[in-house]
């Protein structure tokens, strides 16, 4: 068959369309030549409707940016040229830049309620001056999470002793970890 013509995603970013000779069966491949797989596990694959044209959704939907190479196959097996087309939207980069260290950083009267602003989502990472994890009353590091109002609050039990000096930094979803702020316990 000639290769397929109007390939394009649509909006949803999985359903694929185009045109091509009818009753031909669809064939999509990555950049490297092998099936697209389906959830499933098996390859996605459609098929020309007798108007000569085809919608395929492809589940999960590929990453923005991906490309798929769409060829059209007949009933004696005979593959037509591929015609390429990109997933769309913004291809995500990896994330590398740190968040802001924390700010207002500060440890309520009780000696053990430690607050501060920082990146909305990340996560609170205590260490000691040494750069040891701070442990609570269980023996796991004490962490905590900057709430979406970008303020956060992170009990450290038992309370550090008066004087006690805690590094508090922020690490967000893809690792990056800030530079600490430097708290003393009152």
């Amino acid at each position: 068959p000639e290769a397929p013509t109007d390939v394009a995603f649509a909006e949803d970013g999985k359903t694929l369309t185009g045109k091509g000779e009818a009753g031909a069966t669809v064939v999509l491949k990555d950049k490297d030549g092998n099936p697209v797989l389906g959830a499933d596990g098996q390859p996605v694959t459609g098929q020309v409707g007798a108007d000569g044209s085809f919608s395929v959704v492809v589940e999960p939907a590929p990453a923005a940016g991906t490309e798929i190479q769409v060829s059209l196959k007949d009933a004696a097996g005979n593959e037509s040229d591929a015609t390429t087309v990109t997933a769309p939207g913004t291809p995500t980069n990896p994330d590398t830049e740190a968040p802001e260290a924390p700010t207002d950083v500060a440890f309520a009267e009780d000696g053990k309620t430690l607050t501060g602003k920082g990146e909305a989502g990340a996560t609170v990472v205590l260490k000691d001056k040494d750069g040891n994890p701070v442990l609570g009353a269980d023996g796991q590091p004490v962490t905590g999470q900057v709430g979406a109002d970008g303020s956060f609050s992170v009990v450290v039990e038992p309370a550090p002793a008066a004087g006690t000096e805690i590094q508090v930094s922020l690490k967000d979803a893809a690792g990056n970890e800030s530079d600490a702020t430097t708290v003393t316990a009152p």
